[in-house]
């Protein structure tokens, strides 16, 4: 009885240590190759990359925010704020590319009417 007692105590407790881990080493992973990132020539690519490193620095924070290992959270959310600035600045290109991509047209609907102005 003790046993299966101290089993379904101690047993999340090393699961969550061990997801910590490999939520730790794949963000790691991708931080490596953070700096190679701004060299990816394709606007889609990079914008993936990127929105994948905040969902894992995400993920990482999140979950692991319990852990009694010692996490530089301000470091983490420092590098996802870079991220995701790196991202939002890449909508636009990644739009235009899809339209190459897809050989889409964008819809414009240009309006022209007369200007009454009332005294």
């Amino acid at each position: 009885m003790k046993i299966s007692i101290i089993a379904v105590i101690v047993l999340p407790v090393l699961l969550g240590a061990l997801s910590c881990e490999k939520l730790e080493s794949d963000f790691t992973a991708l931080d490596k190759q953070y700096r190679a990132a701004k060299r990816i020539q394709s606007p889609t690519s990079r914008y993936d990359y990127y929105y994948r490193y905040i969902a894992k620095g995400a993920e990482l924070m999140a979950w692991c925010r319990n852990d009694p290992r010692n996490y530089s959270y301000t470091e983490i959310v420092r590098k996802l704020c870079a991220a995701d600035r790196e991202r939002s600045g890449l909508r636009q290109s990644v739009i235009e590319e899809q339209w190459r991509v897809n050989n889409v047209q964008p819809v414009v609907n240009i309006i022209y009417k007369e200007c009454v102005y009332q005294y």
